[in-house]
């Protein structure tokens, strides 16, 4: 079995996820192939999964060869599913129920943003993401997880470029001020903990001082670990808030809020688990 890896980590956790939910059900072994993540020393998007410690029977190509860079191009895989039936291409943007048809021998190609893909190996993932290697980074985690608190994800960055802008859109103020409402007014005397890649311009946006941010010199891993830890989670339209989201609901029963919609126009039917709440964006 093989699965491309492609965005950030949070969508590279997705697409390990279903690729494991696969394996287990075939016992077979499987591929995470970084094609599509280009050249390990020079691209944007990297293998993200590093530190965690991953099963015996995944196997990570980090350098493919040029040919396998030139099969697995999306308009090449789009002819070998076409002419083979094992290429299975997620072109629905909700649960393809053609997923729990796939045979051994094939290859996921997609962003499988769902929990139902990986409803098998749930516990196993939970296990993944608590089996992160913080390295230097512990002790400064550590020290801010040492009060109970509730997790403020802001995700701007490169929400904020136009062309991405029209396909995601973005969570404005008024939506974090009326969660982080929610959340105090149902919990009572929380802590929050704000996490963002623009720190400066959320501050002024939200009226906050800089103590209110964990600092986002902090890894991709490190920080979706401390921001798991929060007993409630304000998300971003963002897979690396959706993580922080499920690790949440499933380790203390917390509560999550989500904008709404989680694109620009339009929700995926199985992206947004029924018990997390959803505000207006």
């Amino acid at each position: 079995m093989r699965v491309y890896l492609q965005g950030g980590l949070g969508n590279q956790l997705f697409q390990l996820a279903a690729g494991l939910a696969v394996t287990e059900r075939l016992q077979v072994n499987l591929v995470l192939d970084c094609s599509r993540l280009g050249n390990p020393e020079t691209a944007l998007r990297k293998f993200a999964l590093g530190p965690y410690k991953l099963p015996a029977r995944v196997h990570v190509d980090l350098k493919p060869s040029r040919y396998s860079i030139f099969m697995n191009k999306r308009q090449v895989n789009r002819l070998r599913n076409i002419w083979r039936n094992r290429h299975l291409v997620e072109t629905e943007g909700k649960f393809d129920t053609k997923f729990l048809r796939v045979r051994p021998g094939s290859t996921l190609d997609g962003y499988f943003q769902s929990s139902l893909y990986f409803q098998n190996v749930k516990d196993e993932i939970l296990g993944i993401l608590e089996s992160c290697d913080l390295g230097d980074e512990k002790q400064v985690v550590k020290r801010l997880n040492s009060e109970p608190f509730s997790a403020v994800h802001i995700r701007r960055g490169d929400y904020t470029d136009p062309l991405i802008a029209k396909v995601h859109g973005l969570a404005g103020p008024g939506y974090f001020k009326r969660a982080v409402e929610l959340i105090a007014k149902d919990k009572g005397n929380t802590r929050f903990l704000y996490f963002s890649d623009s720190p400066e311009l959320v501050q002024h946006e939200l009226d906050l001082t800089p103590e209110d941010f964990v600092p986002n010199s902090l890894s991709e891993v490190a920080t979706l670990w401390l921001m798991s830890r929060g007993n409630n989670v304000v998300a971003s339209n963002s897979s690396f808030s959706w993580w922080a989201g499920f690790i949440c609901t499933n380790r203390v029963n917390g509560k999550v809020v989500v904008p709404e919609p989680w694109f620009r126009d339009s929700t995926p039917d199985d992206l947004v688990p029924t018990s997390w709440i959803r505000l207006a964006k």
